[in-house]
């Protein structure tokens, strides 16, 4: 069977993510057989005819963003070709809106009607989609179970007592808030106590923080599992970006969220009944943001099991997704 895995990419230059790498090596442990051949495509960066292929997965991330819909849309013959598409573990993607125009409602509706199967990341995405009377299920992110793929990320010693991921460069609507962010670094981040890593989701990303952090540790890897590695052996996640939150909660890493928009409070919301205790805002204080870590320190048990809980419910949800397209193409 021949296999086209779709992806965002941007248009503007910056290197791929990896959030969305990281999508894609998950659905393809999961997914790819021996005969299979399987591809990755960009599809805001070139054209394809979806007919050459036996199935389309478009798999991850806030691909039912406005803009990536369009290109969805424009870029490929994705409503003439009769090629099976499947839509797995997607996500809104508003950068900063809170609602969702009625054109995206419109646009979500159609592809969803287009694929044989489909299923959200979140709970967010999941109660709009039941809005629009579509039939979908609760996967959570496919890069949510790639660690368990990967069992050596528990042999790496070096250990951090707080991981940092932000996002303040890469495209427009995070530079539009980079100000704010390089505050909050040099008011909180830096004067928190404890040995601290870095975690860049881009290689362009990892110049910009070595200037800013000249004496931390500053980590960038495409390798799913240097990346779950280095998750795994934080105490705690301080995160700006929605994979910084899957991937935490991958490992059974506690974290703290910095949500600029709702994608990145979603894996919170749906593993803890009292999400703001998990919350930080760029405005807060260094006392407010070390009275959280206490929390969570204390609370660090009780933590992990209620990811791993979150995390096991997803997972069965995601391997009926997997098994019916097994059956489907066997």
């Amino acid at each position: 069977m021949k296999i086209l895995n779709l992806l965002a990419y941007s248009n503007k230059g910056y290197e791929q993510n990896i959030g969305d790498l990281l999508i894609a090596a998950s659905l393809k442990k999961y997914l790819h057989k021996k005969k299979d051949r399987w591809a990755i495509g960009y599809f805001n960066r070139e054209k394809f005819d979806l007919d050459k292929f036996d199935l389309v997965i478009i798999g991850g991330g806030g691909l039912y963003h406005p803009g990536h819909l369009q290109d969805l849309e424009s870029q490929l013959n994705l409503y003439t070709s009769t090629a099976p598409l499947a839509l797995i573990g997607l996500g809104l993607s508003l950068d900063g809106r809170s609602y969702v125009s009625l054109a995206n409602k419109k646009a979500i509706k159609k592809i969803n009607k287009r694929a044989f199967i489909s299923s959200v990341r979140d709970q967010w995405t999941y109660d709009l989609l039941q809005s629009l009377d579509l039939k979908t299920s609760l996967t959570g992110c496919p890069s949510l179970f790639l660690s368990d793929c990967y069992p050596e990320i528990d042999k790496q010693t070096l250990k951090y007592d707080i991981g940092f991921n932000f996002a303040a460069s890469h495209t427009p609507y995070y530079q539009q808030q980079s100000s704010k962010v390089i505050k909050f670094i040099n008011a909180v981040a830096k004067n928190l106590k404890g040995k601290k890593i870095v975690i860049c989701h881009n290689r362009k990303e990892k110049k910009f923080y070595q200037k800013i952090f000249p004496n931390t540790k500053v980590f960038y890897s495409d390798k799913p599992q240097k990346v779950l590695s280095v998750y795994k052996n934080c105490q705690l996640i301080i995160g700006m970006r929605c994979h910084s939150q899957i991937f935490s909660q991958a490992v059974q890493t506690p974290a703290l969220a910095i949500p600029l928009n709702e994608k990145v409070s979603q894996p919170i919301k749906m593993a803890f009944k009292s999400p703001n205790k998990f919350i930080v805002s760029l405005d807060d204080s260094l006392s407010s943001v070390e009275k959280k870590i206490k929390y969570i320190q204390k609370n660090h048990k009780q933590i992990q099991r209620q990811q791993q809980a979150l995390k096991k419910r997803l997972k069965n949800n995601f391997l009926k997704i997997i098994k019916q397209i097994h059956q489907r193409f066997n």
